[in-house]
């Protein structure tokens, strides 16, 4: 590739994606509002009104792939439908006008699988509006899936639950992690969670990023659609027990919060990784080192 734009590049995984695609070539980042974490970005804010804006900087970098991390996990049903479909109808029509040769990499997620129950999931398996995220999740998907009907490059990465630094406290190992450390720090006896008996696919935000970049710079994709994941099982209560090691935590980890929402209903989900493994890509870290990352990027605490 000689350029690719990441779209949402200061979050969780567009800064992981971002660097990456700085690492392989030439890459601009775009975030909704001014970012610290990426100081040289372009500002845009991917409002149905900023098709014409967006239009104009396709023409002018001439991407051979845009990437789009843009949107959010929590929130209203409004503010989820508007931080994740809007900003896919804006770069659809920008991309019809100004780059229809360009592919777009859209960043999915599992949330919008249903259960798969004594099975991988696999990118067959049917959808399962259960949430508003997972509605909203959904419908972008699907917009970009329309979209290659009608002629666009586009592809669907659907990433499960990706790990590692600067996680945010929405998100279950963020906040396990937070709270561990503090409890650490604070010399607490225990810390509070909702229920941790679920199976999940952890994949590092690195493996995420090399798996995204070949995606957006393979020539040619048999597929519109790739599961993102490790394809190992974890229990989300052994993920916790790791993190609590590795910070030295040692007291009582209690169940009794409520359970998240955006995956209500779904007990068991790990990732059928055989269609991105034609293409050559594995994950490489493992889950040890990503909790390793993960601890690392939380914030010191001074104790009081």
């Amino acid at each position: 590739m000689s350029g690719v734009l990441v779209i949402g590049a200061a979050g969780l995984i567009g800064r992981a994606v971002f660097a990456e695609a700085e690492r392989s070539g030439e890459a601009t980042a775009v975030v909704a509002t001014p970012s610290a974490a990426v100081p040289d970005a372009l500002v845009l804010r991917l409002s149905g009104s900023a098709v014409d804006e967006l239009a104009r900087l396709l023409e002018r970098l001439a991407p051979d792939a845009i990437v789009n991390c843009a949107g959010r996990t929590s929130g209203s049903s409004g503010e989820l439908w508007r931080a994740n479909v809007e900003p896919v109808v804006t770069i659809l029509d920008a991309m019809r006008t100004a780059a229809p040769g360009a592919r777009l990499v859209h960043l999915g997620s599992a949330a919008e699988y249903a259960e798969v129950p004594n099975r991988l999931t696999d990118e067959e398996a049917p959808l399962a509006a259960s949430t508003p995220y997972a509605v909203a999740k959904a419908a972008a998907s699907r917009l970009v899936s329309e979209a290659a009907e009608s002629g666009l490059d586009t592809v669907v990465a659907r990433v499960f639950n990706p790990i590692g630094p600067g996680m945010p406290s929405t998100s279950l190992p963020g906040r396990a992690a937070g709270l561990l450390r503090d409890a650490v720090v604070d010399r607490a006896p225990r810390i509070q969670l909702g229920p941790l008996d679920a199976i999940r696919d952890y994949i590092d935000l690195r493996d995420v990023s090399t798996a995204v970049h070949l995606l957006a710079s393979e020539p040619r994709l048999p597929h519109r659609v790739y599961n993102v994941g490790s394809g190992r099982p974890t229990v989300v209560r052994d993920l916790v027990g790791m993190i609590a090691d590795r910070v030295g935590f040692s007291g009582e980890i209690l169940e009794s919060a409520e359970a998240s929402p955006r995956s209500l209903g779904v007990d068991r989900q790990v990732a059928e990784i055989d269609r991105i493994r034609s293409t050559g890509w594995m994950p490489r870290v493992a889950l040890a080192d990503s909790v390793d990352a993960l601890v690392t990027g939380v914030a010191d605490r001074s104790p009081r």
